[in-house]
């Protein structure tokens, strides 16, 4: 993503009170960023639904295809 997605993202995620964000003393241009309690609870319930949809996304392309997938993308990534 580039810097201003990412900066649209996380005003999204603060306005709807999952992070914290404060600038870094000495840089106004760093951003310490954390996540706040209601972000944790968040979640956590959003857990056993990532859960669900790995094993669903591993039986749909099997084990070995999501583990080329994810070696391309560390490729790519570096």
């Amino acid at each position: 993503m580039d810097q201003t997605t990412v900066t649209r993202n996380l005003q999204v995620l603060e306005k709807s009170g999952y992070i914290n964000m404060e600038t870094a003393r000495g840089d106004y241009r760093i951003r310490n960023i954390r996540i706040s309690d209601i972000g944790k609870s968040k979640m956590k319930e959003a857990e056993p639904f990532w859960e669900k949809a790995q094993l669903e996304m591993e039986a749909t392309l099997g084990g070995d295809s999501i583990t080329g997938i994810l070696s391309a993308f560390k490729k790519i990534t570096g």
